[in-house]
């Protein structure tokens, strides 16, 4: 959790630069794009090899949920994946 409160608090500075650049009518993508850019990347760096290791679970889901009809999504049964 604190990692995302780390990310949300950066993220914060330049949004915040956005919101004054746009108050005042000045155009700051210039300068907004590429921190909010790096500050995503460094966050993105610093991920472990075992994230999103669990990806082909949520993909095997998804596409039997994708195969239900939408006023049937809530009554249907999704079966995972075994040994995996």
């Amino acid at each position: 959790m604190g990692w995302y409160i780390a990310i949300f608090l950066f993220m914060a500075l330049p949004l915040s630069f956005a919101y004054v650049g746009y108050s005042r009518k000045i155009n700051t993508y210039k300068l907004v794009i590429p921190i909010a850019s790096m500050v995503l990347s460094f966050f993105m760096s610093c991920r472990a090899i075992n994230v999103e290791a669990d990806t082909k679970r949520y993909v095997y889901v998804f596409k039997q949920i994708s195969n239900i009809r939408l006023l049937d999504v809530f009554k249907a049964r999704v079966y995972g994946m075994r040994g995996v």
